[in-house]
């Protein structure tokens, strides 16, 4: 008995070429490492006048942060580009419009911490510093889970995010609302200007 079985109507090398076309498009994208993958999937999704809202959020949301810090590093190399430039220049607020519009609460808050963390963590990271140290009195707590967080993961480029949207360093705000053996220990986290 033969494993080969014919079609009773064999179908042209048109029909045939489109269907290999289709089985291929859906291999092509498992030849590549998980970032690489990833990047195509994101820049295909932010293809201007026709953004997969869907793509790009499963692939940004679902990640861990060692996965998106790969991820944004593949895509800058494939692309010479920034992820987070080429989102907010794509979506043009879209998401936090369709954010701001349609929900309120504890969600709200939740979707727009999502949002501004995979649009850009390091200026989101800069922003709660800012409003832990922003008038009467520090809010230790925040201030103190911030600091203590992202030291090993992305307090280089937080400081540089704070710079540029505050115009000082986030070491000098640290001096300037903290004291004692607690400024000491929050400036050896945070470690030099860069």
């Amino acid at each position: 008995m033969s494993t080969l079985s014919i079609p009773p109507v064999i179908p042209s090398p048109r029909e045939d070429a489109v269907k290999l076309h289709k089985a291929f498009k859906a291999m092509s994208l498992w030849l590549h490492d998980p970032p690489t993958r990833d990047a195509k999937i994101v820049r295909k999704a932010l293809r201007p006048g026709v953004s997969d809202n869907q793509a790009l959020t499963e692939s940004i949301c679902s990640r861990t942060p060692s996965q998106l810090r790969r991820l944004k590093e593949v895509y800058q190399s494939n692309y010479h580009s920034s992820l987070e430039t080429d989102i907010e220049i794509q979506l043009s607020g879209d998401h936090k419009k369709a954010i701001k519009k349609e929900t309120s609460g504890s969600f709200r808050y939740g979707l727009l911490t999502i949002l501004r963390c995979a649009t850009d963590p390091a200026l989101y990271f800069a922003k709660i510093l800012r409003k832990s140290m922003k008038g009467v009195g520090t809010q230790d707590s925040r201030l103190i889970r911030v600091v203590v967080t992202r030291t090993e993961v992305d307090m280089y480029h937080i400081k540089i995010a704070y710079y540029k949207k505050y115009g000082k360093p986030l070491t000098h705000a640290v001096r300037s609302d903290t004291s004692g053996h607690y400024k000491e220990f929050l400036l050896s986290l945070i470690g030099s200007d860069y």
